[in-house]
């Protein structure tokens, strides 16, 4: 009998350990394997985006038509995650995004004239 207790108690005890473990590990490891969730889902939603910009633009009869917009989308969560957490910062950024993407400074304007179809947008 006081065998069977202590290898519960034993038991019960690494249990405890492994959550433990389990719970320093996930606490201290979430943040540098969160980053790389985001990035493995935003470039897989890049890569299926490509053809549907390239498809949109043959029925748009336009390459780079302003119906298109998962680019804007696709840099704008880029740099929201990349930018710390705050309105103002946020807000800046929009402004700042909007105006390289009217302005397309150099080798954005280049890319731009040089690269066709779903990449080239």
């Amino acid at each position: 009998m006081f065998e069977t207790l202590l290898h519960l108690h034993l038991l019960g005890m690494l249990h405890l350990l492994a959550f433990l473990l389990f719970y320093l590990l996930s606490t201290c490891l979430l943040p540098l394997v969160e980053p790389l969730f985001f990035w493995i889902a935003w470039f897989a939603i890049f890569l299926l985006s490509l053809p549907c910009i390239t498809i949109a633009g043959d029925i748009l009869g336009d390459g780079d038509s302003s119906q298109i917009v998962i680019d804007e989308i696709m840099a704008t969560f880029a740099l929201l995650y990349l930018l710390p957490l705050g309105i103002l910062t946020w807000i800046v950024a929009f402004f700042l995004f909007r105006f390289f993407d009217i302005v397309k400074p150099w080798p954005i304007r280049w890319l731009d004239a040089k690269v066709h179809g779903g990449f080239g947008i």
